[in-house]
């Protein structure tokens, strides 16, 4: 794929219009539509929660109680789903538009960038409740909420960089498709995405 971050500005359009149809076609058909983007977080949140700050006691700060260690529990949740659903959905999307790759015209560097976007929309909904949620909690937004755009920014250009190699590298290996998940699980849990990273460090030496 010859310079794909030119290729995807330049058909633009056409990736906004396939993560949009993208968006539309995930949530087709159920009574709930676009609305299980936030309840799905919402009820992992639940387990998490549950987990971490009432069974395990995590507190993430010197005055925690379960509700601002829920709030911290969900502002790694989101990225996280995003970055996974991503990535995962990338790994089987040339195979899944063969049709589209075989055309000499079509720009290839488009069909892992838009499950990536697609997966974002669902973020960006579940971030305006997590807002919502702090202001009900009257936990105003400090200083750094600013370099938010960024943070997305810099989400978005990580993950369509490994998206690019992992939808060319399954399309050769095919175990990488089987094997993704459960390497993302593994990820998951090696980050300190559901606990604080005072743990981390307390644990491994201050590293």
């Amino acid at each position: 794929m010859p310079h794909p971050i030119a290729q995807i500005w330049q058909n633009r359009s056409l990736l906004r219009q396939m993560t949009f149809r993208d968006v539309r076609a995930k949530y087709a058909g159920s009574l709930m539509g676009i609305f299980w983007a936030v309840i799905s977080p919402l009820l992992l949140l639940a387990v998490f929660t549950f987990i971490f700050a009432i069974v395990f006691k995590a507190r993430f700060g010197d005055h925690a109680g379960i509700a601002p260690s829920a709030l911290y529990i969900l502002s790694g949740i989101l990225p996280w789903l995003a970055f996974s659903d991503g990535l995962t959905r990338s790994a089987t999307v040339i195979l899944e538009n063969k049709n589209l790759v075989t055309r000499a015209r079509f720009p290839i560097s488009v069909l892992p960038a838009f499950p990536v976007l697609s997966a974002l929309a669902g973020q960006l909904i579940g971030t305006v409740v997590l807002i919502a949620l702090a202001a009900l909690r009257l936990v105003p937004p400090g200083p750094s909420i600013v370099i938010l755009p960024l943070l997305f920014a810099l989400q978005v250009i990580i993950t369509i960089g490994l998206a690019f190699a992992v939808s060319a590298a399954a399309a050769y290996v095919r175990d990488l498709i089987h094997a993704l998940p459960a390497l993302l699980l593994v990820w998951m849990y090696a980050t300190p995405v559901f606990y604080p990273a005072r743990l981390v460090r307390k644990n491994f030496g201050g590293c």
